[in-house]
């Protein structure tokens, strides 16, 4: 089969005609060629295995995609679980389903920003303590647009479970691409395959959020019965919400209940898209919290953020600039929005993950 030349790894499995019967599992690192060896796993062997197809998986902690399919030793015997059922309009490789290829553009093709528009983009790792140099997987990921001309703010999230284009030419999950290739791929990759530009980011972790939060007097939200219970099974403290969470109604969050809430995502049924919108909720109530706010409110937000984050590449000077266009718009209600929109992604199960393909020309 055809390898990329990145690091990889590989499962190999047998299945016989009742479904997935376990026979032998190996794994084995490649590194360009020859391959070298972990050694040999047998689990139970099943009685009663007839004739077994062959089906090989790449198991890459980046992108959990097939590389390769080896053809089956024996025809018209049944494939593993959920690798049979192919979306309309989905390529194949053997029977395992494959993602359509994504097209870059190039980076001339990228547009500038309209007159007025000024983007910035806001990360969170996955990881209650920070470090800028072992990030986490960039679990909520903000694009921020303050738009002075068309008087505008703008909160985009974008899905984490998304498949991109990765650096290596690979196709993988956006949430990794931070972690494991760094900030100015994950800016590259919105470039060239979102069309928008943006030169300024700001990363977090949990920690920070939950501090700014506090800061900032916690924000207010309204929750239904299923948030609430799954806020109380969480076990935040008695103390994290006034009043006390007990069910649906609306409460004020501290710093840690709001990390929690917006990292929501087994609940009402729409997963990722659910988390996002909460993030959009939180960023709308707490701008709308300092609709009013002076120039001393301002600042001092901006010494509380400033002193709460991971990495940027904002200077001083880009951060006050920022404050004074958040200044400008003081009164104008924040828009929301999710990245890519509903209808241009469509799920796709690889290798026993979830993730969603992406309509990039009609994002763009």
């Amino acid at each position: 089969w055809k390898c990329s030349a990145n690091k990889s790894f590989f499962q190999i499995s047998f299945c016989g005609e009742e479904g997935f019967c376990p026979f032998f599992l190996v794994f084995f690192y490649v590194e360009f060629f020859p391959c070298r060896f972990f050694p040999l796993r047998i689990p139970f062997f099943r009685r009663g295995l007839k004739g077994v197809c062959f089906h090989a998986q790449a198991i890459d902690r980046s992108s959990a995609l097939p590389a390769a399919v080896v053809p089956g030793l024996c025809a018209g015997r049944r494939h593993p679980a959920g690798v049979k059922n192919t979306p309309k309009g989905q390529p194949t490789v053997g029977k395992i389903t494959a993602p359509r290829e994504i097209a870059p553009l190039s980076p001339d093709e990228v547009p500038e920003p309209s007159e007025g528009m000024h983007h910035y983009l806001l990360l969170c790792t996955d990881t209650w303590d920070g470090d800028p140099n072992n990030l986490g997987n960039t679990d909520g990921v903000v694009l921020v647009t303050l738009d002075t001309v068309q008087r505008r703010i703008i909160f985009c999230t974008l899905t984490r479970e998304m498949l991109i284009r990765r650096p290596d030419g690979a196709i993988g999950r956006f949430t990794y691409i931070t972690k494991n290739y760094g900030i100015d791929a994950l800016l590259n990759i919105v470039a060239t395959q979102f069309g928008i530009k943006v030169d300024q980011y700001a990363i977090f972790c949990m920690n920070n959020i939950q501090d700014i939060i506090d800061a900032l007097g916690g924000v207010t939200l309204t929750v239904t019965d299923a948030e609430a219970d799954y806020l109380n099974r969480y076990r935040i403290a008695r103390d994290a919400t006034t009043p006390s969470m007990a069910k649906a109604g609306t409460y004020l969050f501290s710093g840690h209940a709001a990390v929690i809430y917006m990292r929501i995502r087994k609940v009402g049924g729409d997963g990722d898209a659910g988390r996002t919108r909460r993030i959009r909720t939180v960023l709308t109530t707490l701008t709308e919290k300092y609709a009013d706010a002076t120039l001393d409110d301002a600042l001092r937000i901006l010494g509380v953020v400033s002193d709460s984050l991971v990495t940027t590449n904002m200077k001083l000077d880009d951060m006050l600039t920022a404050v004074g266009y958040a200044l400008e718009l003081r009164g104008v209600t924040p828009e929301g929005y999710q990245l890519p929109p509903s209808d241009c992604l469509s799920p796709i199960t690889y290798v026993g993950m979830q993730t969603y393909q992406v309509d990039f020309d009609r994002c763009r």
